[in-house]
């Protein structure tokens, strides 16, 4: 009986994953135009230089910006997003130097109550690598429903590059079924369920994790690599997903 109503807890929790949406279109960075040359749905700065690269933090193709001659500064942003009223989002993104000397990178909200744009909110992340992806995320609630773009600033000397890839914008209300999704792949969690410890395979390098329950709480991070245990026992009984810093998710069950 209980194997029984932990399976439906899964079932109905699966059948709710598919209920969140990333508001920020081609987040992924996939999808490109007929010559490779501009992603789709999104914008830049006409000073400065965008290509696309096979270097992604999880998929295919990922954004390299580079910083024009004379200036100081590139930044990509997208089409109008409808943001509600009182709706918190989680924004996230990801980033890497490619070259040259970056000073910071911006993951910025932007709205046009009159002619000109204005900043909602501004986010600058100084966390910065030649050799792994980082990730930037921030929470923003909004006070109007209204039309907002996300732009995205690489700041430094002229010439130096970077990547962007993995845009996602979502309601914060719907983490507790948002992008848990299984991960198709050769990474796994064993044993599942379990009592005390939890071990996840096919990963090759130390990843960072967070652990949510399952109404969207985080309830545990650190970092984690291939075959290492992490501790369980002393979680409520129940479903949980693992969220890997590399975009994969895995649900677990504590018994």
């Amino acid at each position: 009986m209980k194997t029984k109503l932990l399976t439906l807890l899964l079932f109905i929790t699966t059948l709710n994953l598919i209920g969140q949406t990333n508001i920020a279109p081609n987040g992924d960075m996939e999808n490109w135009d007929s010559f490779d040359t501009n992603p789709d749905d999104w914008g830049r700065f006409l000073n400065g230089y965008w290509n696309k690269n096979s270097d992604a933090q999880n998929g295919a193709s990922s954004v390299e910006l580079e910083i024009d001659s004379d200036r100081t500064f590139i930044y990509m942003f997208t089409p109008d997003m409808q943001f509600t009223s009182g709706t918190t989002y989680v924004c996230t993104f990801y980033y890497k130097i490619v070259s040259g000397n970056i000073t910071k990178v911006e993951f910025n909200l932007v709205h046009t109550p009159s002619v000109f744009p204005t900043s909602l909110l501004d986010n600058e992340f100084t966390d910065l690598s030649t050799t792994e992806w980082k990730k930037g995320e921030f929470e923003f609630t909004a006070t109007a429903t209204e039309d907002v773009q996300a732009w995205i600033y690489t700041r430094g000397d002229a010439g130096a590059k970077a990547l962007i890839d993995n845009v996602s914008i979502v309601d914060k209300a719907t983490l507790s079924t948002a992008t848990f999704s299984d991960v198709k792949n050769k990474i796994n969690i064993y044993p599942n369920p379990s009592q005390n410890y939890i071990t996840v395979s096919g990963i090759n390098t130390l990843e960072p994790y967070s652990i949510y329950n399952a109404i969207g709480k985080e309830i545990s991070k650190g970092k984690v690599s291939k075959n290492e245990q992490i501790d369980i026992k002393d979680y409520s009984n129940g479903l949980y997903f693992l969220k890997l810093d590399n975009g994969n998710t895995l649900k677990f069950i504590k018994e």
